[in-house]
């Protein structure tokens, strides 16, 4: 059953779950123009239903930063309860992804080791927009 939110809640939501993992990952990092949500009908025959992401990375981390990070953000991630919580490396790569486990929201994060970036993007599972008044 697709629930029905404001879009306004919905992103409150998103930048909630975000700044949680951001506290997490304990690094310091630029953000630049990569802090964006972005909310999209998920097919032509349910315009009102939609998906939204937010999608932000930090720049310019200290190479010895962004493994340690990502642990960090799973541990924290499994610490309080979320499900589905995996950990990947291969190489310079990490990756974790995790579900909330009573809200619609997803996490995942990567590190691109070669440029200096973590991405995290933060989604929720489709919506019906709540009719404005």
């Amino acid at each position: 059953m697709i629930r029905t939110a404001s879009l306004a809640s919905v992103v409150a939501d998103l930048h909630r779950h975000s700044s949680t993992v951001y506290a997490a990952l304990r690094v310091n990092g630029r953000t630049g123009q990569s802090d964006c949500v972005s909310v999209a009908a998920c097919d032509d025959a349910t315009p009102d239903v939609k998906d939204a992401i937010h999608f932000w990375q930090l720049d310019d981390l200290r190479a010895g930063d962004l493994h340690p990070a990502v642990r960090r953000a799973h541990a924290h991630l499994l610490q309080h309860g979320w499900r589905d919580v995996e950990l990947r490396r291969d190489g310079e790569t990490s990756q974790c992804w995790a579900r909330h486990p009573h809200e619609p929201y997803a996490v995942h994060l990567l590190t691109l080791g070669h440029l200096r970036r973590l991405a995290v993007s933060v989604s929720t599972a489709p919506f019906r927009v709540e009719p404005l008044p």
